[in-house]
């Protein structure tokens, strides 16, 4: 048993030596290549796409931080269309001093509002000269407030929960990308 073990085994050796000596140079470099070259083309395709995925991340990422700027932008927009609808009949009553007062806490709550409807109660002909006056003295007192950076603290600076979340959306965005 262990003499056919030994033909067997020699002549498995001389079959592998003539193998061996009858491949060409050709041969033995289509051989290497053959080994390599799947191996490098799945690197290769790795590697693009991750570049791909990265592309389509960032992508996503400025989308989504686009969808929150427009939903806070859309937050201040309906905030001030309520301003508007709640100091509406104020400012143009007929009363200084309801229309002062009215002025006088928009200032307060939302500065570039107040500030546009000064503008526009100071330049209507139709407003009373005092109510003119004391919008112009607003409307500058709001001017010099702004270039101080002393604005008067806005009740909008907080955005709704859900816009709030926004930096943690963002690093909850990258977190599941990575």
């Amino acid at each position: 048993m262990e003499d056919k073990l030994d033909r067997l085994l020699a002549d498995i050796a001389r079959l592998k030596q003539t193998l061996e000596a009858d491949k060409t140079p050709a041969e033995r470099l289509f051989w290497i290549m053959e080994k390599t070259l799947a191996p490098l083309a799945i690197a290769v395709l790795a590697f693009y796409g991750n570049a791909a995925a990265d592309k389509i991340s960032a992508g996503q990422l400025a989308l989504a931080r686009l969808s929150v700027q427009d939903k806070q932008n859309e937050f201040a927009r309906t905030l001030q269309s309520k301003y508007v609808e709640l100091f509406y009949a104020d400012i143009t009553s007929g009363d200084p001093d309801r229309q002062g007062n009215a002025l006088g806490l928009l200032r307060l709550m939302d500065p570039q509002l107040a500030l546009q409807l000064a503008t526009f109660v100071a330049s209507n002909p139709a407003a009373s000269p005092s109510i003119r006056t004391r919008a112009e003295a607003t409307r500058l007192q709001i001017q010099r407030d702004g270039r101080h950076g002393g604005l008067a603290p806005q009740m909008h600076s907080s955005p709704p929960p859900d816009v709030a979340s926004a930096p943690n959306e963002d690093e909850r965005i990258r977190a599941a990308l990575q």
